[in-house]
């Protein structure tokens, strides 16, 4: 003879997450917190130009004004910064002449180093 089916099947509502599955999901969230916090700590300090705003920072401020520049790196990264600077409320007058030069109060500092910061976090999981 032949086996009875079951009589109820579990509706996929009942049905259990896996625990690797969920461990899987913790661990991708630590990991995603993890690169936040690491890349956003001590973010606007110091309040001056670091390293390779001397030359991104002069690049957004071009954007910003209207002034022309050559650069035969695609523009793809330096549209975003400006971007993410004109929605802050960036002006463009702020010089990043030389490392160390001090910003400006209404340089937006959170804007201009924030958007490297989330995409390198965003590379982490």
């Amino acid at each position: 003879p032949r086996p009875e089916p079951p009589s109820t099947l579990p509706s996929p509502s009942t049905t259990r997450l896996s625990p690797l599955l969920v461990d899987h999901k913790v661990r991708l969230l630590t990991l995603t917190l993890a690169a936040l916090c690491t890349r956003f700590f001590a973010l606007l300090y110091p309040r001056q130009v670091v390293f390779d705003e001397v030359h991104f920072g002069k690049f957004v401020s071009a954007y910003m004004t209207g002034e022309y520049f050559f650069d035969i790196h695609p523009p793809v990264a330096k549209l975003i910064l400006a971007a993410a600077a004109a929605a802050a409320g960036y002006d463009g007058k702020q010089s990043f002449d030389s490392i160390g030069v001090p910003l400006e109060a209404s340089t937006p500092l959170l804007a201009l180093r924030g958007v490297p910061a989330a995409f390198g976090a965003l590379l982490v999981p």
